[in-house]
């Protein structure tokens, strides 16, 4: 997936290792703000993609702010860590004390954050009924769409990709006993 830029405005240190150990096998690497004025500083200034915020620190100033990135990117989503009532701002998710484990966060969020569109997958295998199947699968998907290539050897996979920069890579991996 591509790489997000994504603020935390969180003091609590519980959150802000949850967060780093959420995104760790990822692109990703959250940018921590500690202060209100930091925060604001990096929401005004960071253009992020993802905005995770402590309740306490959700002010106008904040509301504004967080307002006016989501105005200019559609994409843009907020989501509020911890304890307290979220201020008057539309979140796209609300976490309470204590964290969810990481694999329903992660699972939460990935129905949360849009997936680019179209979504490149290539697929490495030397079977054309598998290059069939994978066609046949995506072809009508539409939200988001995806782009399938097929290629059936490693040697063709590494020219592609190259040049088509895919979101997955599927490969037919064949082990043998002995060897």
């Amino acid at each position: 997936m591509p790489k997000r830029n994504i603020i935390a405005l969180q003091d609590n240190e519980k959150w802000i290792h949850y967060l780093k150990a959420a995104f760790t096998d990822t692109v990703s690497t959250p940018s921590i703000a500690n202060s209100l004025e930091e925060g604001l500083r990096l929401i005004r200034q960071g253009r992020p993609d993802v905005v995770f915020l402590n309740p306490r620190f959700a002010n106008p100033q904040v509301t504004a702010a967080l307002q006016t990135n989501r105005a200019s990117n559609p994409d843009f989503r907020v989501f509020s860590l911890g304890k307290g009532s979220p201020a008057d701002y539309p979140f796209d998710g609300v976490f309470s004390d204590p964290p969810p484990s990481l694999h329903d966060f992660q699972k939460y969020l990935a129905h949360r954050i849009p997936l680019p569109d179209p979504l490149r997958i290539l697929l490495v295998d030397d079977d054309p009924k598998m290059g069939e199947l994978f066609d046949d699968y995506f072809e009508r998907r539409t939200q988001p769409i995806f782009v399938v290539e097929v290629v059936r050897d490693v040697n063709r996979a590494t020219e592609r990709l190259d040049k088509f920069f895919p979101h997955v890579l599927v490969l037919d991996l064949m082990w043998h006993e002995g060897g």
